[in-house]
């Protein structure tokens, strides 16, 4: 078993949602810039029982109709103010400090049933994790197409389910459908990557279409901390290992044709990644592009994209379909795209691998 020690640096947020979200009374306001998430339960233990009531029948009685809930608002604000003043004499109910903007917190503001998604961190120490099956997913990716483009394949004439594709890909084999107990990325191995702060922050999602206009529901979110917008290097660590051994064994006995390893993972991992990056539909500003190329090109090193909104969901291969318009839509995509508060495209990261 092969081992390598692998840092993940963290260039713009990272959006991996664990399924949860905040209730509105576990976060607080302190200034424009800053969200505190508290703990609610040990906060409302500290106020009156009259106060309690007064907050919750306020909430419950909400109707979504800024207008028509003014009155309920001021009252959630005063007794807000109340808690805010409960933290202030006791710190220890701050759970963590998140970076923010006043465009987050004004559409919040307008939005009292607002969902704010969570994402993963640790229970004990809160620190924000990315799970290792969201990176294992990524070079997955990366590895098929670029076999994909070796063998020049693409989309068969029959129909066919993307795992089918995927094991005709790993078989070189237009006959090969898929089995669960063929595939050879169980040997690959890769744990969660913990980020080395508590950091995050607190935005919203936005979908841009083709002339630059924001449509469409924002999504509130939590994330990562990020080089982007902490202006600091961020990153999280973790370790692939890679069972080359039984890799081997298991391709010859199932007549599988797949490279998995340290160079491979990173040559795919820089040829899915220049494409992303050079994405005609897709732009990225260019201060932001040329950090990630001057970066990838240090020793073993190659970007990596992760998470929600990171523009490669359902878009695995770059494959020209007949079925659907525009024909070349994996990788490239449609016109619409998702931007963290309108212009910072999610997830992208940049690799490094150590041998340990």
């Amino acid at each position: 078993m092969k081992h390598y020690e692998v840092i993940l640096h963290i260039i713009t947020p990272v959006i991996i949602h664990n399924g949860e979200s905040y209730d509105i009374i576990e976060m607080m306001v302190p200034n424009q810039n800053t969200i505190w998430v508290i703990a609610a339960d040990k906060a409302f233990s500290l106020m009156s029982e009259k106060e309690r009531e007064k907050y919750f029948n306020s909430v419950n009685m909400l109707s979504g109709n800024i207008d028509h809930d003014k009155e309920k608002l001021r009252t959630i604000s005063t007794i807000n103010s109340t808690i805010h003043g409960i933290v202030l004499k006791n710190p220890e109910i701050i759970k963590a400090k998140a970076k923010t903007n006043k465009r987050f917190l004004d559409d919040l503001g307008k939005n009292p049933h607002a969902t704010v998604c969570k994402i993963f961190k640790d229970e004990l120490t809160l620190a924000p994790y990315i799970p290792g099956s969201s990176v294992k997913g990524a070079i997955r990716t990366a590895i098929l197409e670029m076999e994909r483009a070796n063998q020049k394949r693409e989309r068969p004439k029959r129909r066919f389910q993307p795992p089918d594709f995927e094991m005709q890909i790993m078989k070189n084999s237009n006959d090969a459908f898929f089995e669960i107990t063929s595939d050879p990325f169980r040997f690959l191995k890769i744990s969660d990557f913990i980020c080395q702060n508590n950091d995050i922050c607190f935005d919203t999602v936005r979908v841009v279409g083709k002339d630059r206009k924001e449509k469409g529901i924002p999504i509130y979110t939590e994330m990562t901390a990020s080089w982007k917008t902490h202006e600091c290097n961020c990153i999280a660590k973790g370790i692939i290992s890679i069972d080359q051994e039984g890799l081997a064994s298991f391709c010859r006995a199932k007549g599988i044709k797949i490279n998995i390893s340290k160079e491979s993972i990173l040559q795919s991992l820089n040829n899915f990644g220049t494409m992303l990056l050079e994405n005609k539909k897709h732009p990225i500003e260019n201060q932001l592009k040329d950090h990630i190329k001057k970066h990838s090109k240090e020793k073993d090193c190659a970007p990596l994209r992760l998470g929600r909104f990171a523009q490669i969901e359902s878009k695995t291969f770059k494959i020209k379909r007949d079925d659907i318009k525009p024909n070349d839509i994996n990788i490239s995509g449609g016109s619409s795209r998702s931007f963290i508060g309108g212009s910072i495209p999610a997830g992208w990261c940049i690799i490094e691998m150590r041998d340990a």
